[in-house]
């Protein structure tokens, strides 16, 4: 299967280009390659590689060992999707009710009395 087929993942791309898709959310690409995956006959760990771009392409070649890149080629497509999935998932973001569980201090700490002035 050709990488125009399945798409390009580039987290920090641009969403489209032409009639090329480029998925920049690692959940929307990672979802199609397991769609394809069940539908298609063609082997997509072969494809795989070819559709990264920008970063997802330097973690593929950089960061990733010669190993660890031989290892994603012969797992199953959800093992190349858990890969993708814990490096580049967006950071979990800070909202009020995680700020509600934050212990908040206060002048009844032993410590904090010794230095109010």
């Amino acid at each position: 299967m050709a990488p125009n087929h399945i798409g390009y993942f580039d987290p920090e791309g641009v969403a489209t280009t032409g009639k090329t898709v480029v998925y920049i959310d690692v959940f929307a690409f990672t979802h199609m390659l397991l769609y394809l995956a069940e539908t298609q006959q063609d082997d997509i760990r072969t494809a795989f590689p070819l559709c990264l771009r920008g970063t997802a392409l330097f973690w593929y070649s950089t960061e990733l060992t010669p190993l660890e890149r031989r290892l994603l080629s012969s797992v199953p497509v959800s093992g190349i999707c858990t890969s993708l999935i814990s490096r580049f998932k967006p950071p979990q973001r800070f909202n009020q009710k995680d700020a509600l569980q934050i212990p908040k201090y206060n002048r009844s700490f032993k410590w904090f009395s010794r230095y109010k002035s």
